[in-house]
């Protein structure tokens, strides 16, 4: 399974929606889960929404494999971005000319 290139342009649509109706916990938990898997920057674009907005209260209410998998995404993506940003919209570029070069 792959991510469409329209996937990666609706991004600022999703974060709008959530901005508007919010991400619940169980969302939440879906959407970090494929973390480990083909998908992961599903996994990423929602730890990252939930770094930014989130109380550490709320985070903590998510299960336990769900947490560690927020918190190995803060520290191998998000901590990371906030000093080399252009790193991780230069991966994002690289995926979506892996997808692509893909079809």
């Amino acid at each position: 399974m792959c991510l469409s290139c329209e996937w990666f342009d609706q991004a600022d649509e999703r974060k709008k929606q959530w901005d508007r109706e919010g991400l619940s916990l169980d969302e939440a938990e879906e959407l970090l889960s494929y973390y480990h898997t083909t998908i992961f920057p599903v996994a990423c674009e929602a730890a990252e929404y939930i770094e930014k907005n989130w109380t550490r209260d709320l985070i903590e209410k998510l299960d336990n494999e769900r947490q560690l998998a927020f918190q190995e995404i803060k520290t191998k993506h998000i901590d990371r971005d906030s000093l080399e940003d252009e790193n991780w919209q230069s991966d994002t570029l690289i995926i979506k000319i892996q997808l692509l070069t893909d079809k």
